[in-house]
């Protein structure tokens, strides 16, 4: 099944579940994704069955992802409640996964450990979030959960906690890399770039990974259009990553945006026709807000480029 099939899966799962029935967690690997489910009963709300997948896409980390009978909201605060505990709370927002959709979660290294473990050992778990005013409420059974749960925390890398300093480890994992392929590694100018990109006032680092090179390795980050982009967010704790993406550049924005410029495959033509993404940074996921091609993408990424400090 290909990746978009995905969505359609659990669109059929919430159509054929019986209504206040929770069902026991299963596990999944199709188009690419690997991923365990399972849908919970509704105690409040209209949007009917609610169901949790925690997974990954090849190559990427570990996300919370629901998916509803009724639209979600395009961002929210969830509490994830096991066994009558403390809520935890963390900030969902809609991410573009290979063309779906997404009200998602990326589950962080540093503060996510334990409710992973808890959905392992628990036996109900109930999320809430806010919608149009009213509470939504769901219970799910964790019957199954530690099985189902097993293969993906293994096969799942987890968000990084932040870092005292993005360039020197960045540097040092590219090396590394290089190194296991007897060769010698190389950074041009551009391999870090500094500014406040989410307009906190702080200064934000964004490495390009196509600034680097290997003596025995051709494009270890690059294809023939984009190159591997990681945006690391300051904080009081110190630098986490805010966006991964492989894009041609990522271009600042006034107050906390920020412009991917893609190859043409991204708007579904040739790689040199005008392609790009507007994000807005936030303390949770980048929050996807238009694509642009054509005449609109190129000019609005020279008006950009223009206006950068030099």
């Amino acid at each position: 099944m290909r990746r978009a099939g995905f969505a359609a899966w659990i669109a059929m799962a919430l159509a054929l579940a019986t209504p206040l029935a929770a069902q026991e967690w299963g596990y999944e690997e199709k188009g690419g994704r690997i991923y365990a489910t399972s849908c919970g009963d509704a105690l409040s709300g209209e949007i009917g069955l609610l169901c949790l997948t925690v997974g990954c896409d090849e190559g990427a980390e570990m996300d919370f992802s629901l998916n509803a009978s009724l639209p979600l909201p395009a961002s929210a605060e969830v509490s994830f409640t096991i066994d009558g505990g403390g809520g935890l709370a963390r900030a969902f927002v809609t991410r573009d996964q290979r063309g779906e959709s997404l009200l998602s979660y990326r589950v962080r290294f540093d503060e996510d450990t334990a409710l992973l473990d808890a959905l392992q050992t628990g036996g109900t778990l109930e999320i809430a979030m806010g919608l149009s005013g009213e509470e939504i409420r769901h219970r799910f059974s964790l019957s199954g959960s530690r099985v189902a749960l097993a293969p993906v925390i293994e096969a799942c890398p987890l968000l990084p906690g932040p870092i005292d300093d993005p360039e020197t480890t960045e540097r040092r994992v590219i090396e590394m890399a290089c190194a296991a392929l007897q060769g010698e590694t190389t950074f041009s100018g551009g391999f870090a770039e500094r500014a406040d990109y989410d307009g906190d006032g702080l200064e934000d680092i964004l490495i390009d990974r196509g600034g680097s090179s290997c003596t025995t390795a051709r494009d270890l980050y690059c294809d023939e259009a984009s190159c591997d982009h990681v945006l690391y967010r300051a904080g009081g704790a110190g630098f986490t990553v805010a966006l991964e993406a492989r894009v041609r550049s990522v271009i600042d924005e006034p107050g906390p945006g920020v412009t991917l410029e893609e190859s043409g495959a991204a708007c579904g033509r040739e790689a040199d026709f005008p392609c790009a993404t507007r994000m807005t940074l936030t303390d949770a996921e980048p929050l996807f807000e238009t694509r642009l091609h054509g005449t609109l993408a190129a000019d609005w990424i020279a008006e950009l480029t223009d206006s950068q400090p030099r």
